[in-house]
């Protein structure tokens, strides 16, 4: 989370590879582990939502952080 903020900062428009990046993270957690948690689960089907909403533009870019907070366990 600490990255995605980080490259947030650095790059505030550039959300699809913000976005690719935490899919790429949570897909390999779920490949070195062979298990899925409740939690990640959940993270990746919120990032999921949101990479929906922000594509189709219903949710202002502004909510992004409030996002990245919720995904904290």
């Amino acid at each position: 989370i600490a990255l995605l903020r980080e490259h947030k900062k650095n790059n505030p428009f550039d959300f699809p590879t913000t976005i690719n990046a935490a899919f790429l993270y949570i897909r390999n957690i779920v490949k070195n582990h062979r298990n899925i948690d409740k939690n990640i689960l959940d993270a990746y089907q919120k990032l999921y939502s949101l990479d929906f909403k922000l594509k189709t533009g219903r949710i202002d870019t502004e909510d992004f952080d409030i996002f990245l907070f919720s995904l904290l366990p």
